[in-house]
């Protein structure tokens, strides 16, 4: 099986956990149900957008274990 990234971040009155999330990108738009905006991305358009620490740090993790195969990162996500 594999594991997805988990990245804990601590404030300085709260921690939050991100966890990485798998999935294939078949076709057509994301769509926003919890937020104002969704899209899918490439991970080089990833440096086009302002995150937090940590999600960087998230990012960074799958970036590494996408290089080592362990996940498809963006593969098909978004056309450069």
């Amino acid at each position: 099986d594999l594991v997805l990234p988990t990245v804990l971040h601590v404030f300085t009155h709260f921690k939050i956990t991100l966890y990485g999330f798998g999935c294939t990108f078949i076709k057509g738009a994301a769509k926003a149900l919890t937020c104002h905006d969704a899209r899918w991305v490439s991970q080089t358009q990833l440096a086009d957008f302002a995150f937090s620490r940590a999600h960087n740090r998230l990012i960074d993790i799958m970036k590494k274990e996408a290089a080592k195969g362990q996940v498809e990162m963006f593969a098909s996500a978004a056309k450069e």
